[in-house]
């Protein structure tokens, strides 16, 4: 799980891959790009509720920004990816 924090508050997300038990937050969010507070243990963001809108609507399929492989039948295939949002 991945601290996040905004003026309002503190949160952490995992995205945990259904296939292979890893976690990627990082990576989703490409924490390596974001402020870090040492006592906090978390990344500085303008919007933590922005982020958990991003990862939940990514997980079930909803997210406009991303373009999600369809079957056959043109129906989203969802990535496979289990959202838990912790209020720190």
């Amino acid at each position: 799980m991945t601290k996040f924090y905004d003026e309002n508050k503190t949160i952490g997300i995992e995205m945990l891959d259904e296939n292979t038990g890893c976690s990627w937050e990082n990576d989703f969010f490409e924490v390596g790009q974001l402020p870090y507070n040492e006592e906090l243990s978390a990344y500085r963001v303008e919007d933590v509720d922005y982020l958990v809108d991003y990862a939940t609507s990514y997980a079930d399929g909803t997210n406009g920004d991303i373009e999600y492989p369809v079957d056959d039948d043109g129906n989203i295939i969802l990535p496979g990816t289990t959202v838990t949002v912790e209020e720190l």
